[in-house]
């Protein structure tokens, strides 16, 4: 094997994760919503190397997966129902509190995040979630890499190691 076999083989890895993966990954709004809710949700927010932050990379995937999906479908099929105007007065809510906080800036950011992490979220699982097999895919998404990181606990623990420090 020469250096530069090497070099390409150690460059493909990356080239797939952060190139191939998400955008195979474009296809199926359903599994990068389940994606975004166990790093967001479940985590608490993920950091990657590099200060890129999972959860925000999931979210933007997802959106742009939506994108993707209405694009080619042409049409969307929502109506709004009353958990979305609840939604929607939440939103507001947050916001007017924020306005009346001893710190305005911080009241803002804690409103956008709800916006960006909670509000866009659900509306993207409301547009996506339309049968009952991506709804589906996406339980199946997040009890799947449930049992991955149990799978991984269990094996840190029982031989520590095993694990590098």
């Amino acid at each position: 094997m020469t250096r530069g076999d090497l070099l390409w083989r150690v460059l493909l890895i990356p080239l797939f994760i952060w190139g191939v993966l998400p955008a195979a990954l474009l296809f199926y709004p359903a599994l990068l919503l389940g994606l975004f809710i166990y790093a967001y949700v479940l985590r608490g927010g993920l950091d990657v190397v590099w200060y890129l932050n999972l959860t925000l990379i999931t979210l933007l995937l997802t959106c742009a997966s939506v994108a993707l999906y209405l694009l080619r479908r042409g049409r969307l099929s929502f109506r709004p129902c009353v958990y979305d105007y609840l939604v929607l007065m939440l939103a507001a809510l947050v916001f007017v509190g924020s306005l009346y906080t001893p710190d305005p800036m911080a009241g803002l950011i804690k409103t956008a995040r709800l916006g960006g992490l909670v509000v866009l979220p659900y509306f993207l699982a409301r547009v996506i979630l339309v049968t009952p097999r991506r709804l589906h895919l996406l339980a199946s998404t997040i009890l799947y890499l449930a049992v991955a990181i149990a799978g991984v606990l269990v094996i840190t623990q029982l031989a520590p190691e095993a694990v590098p420090s």
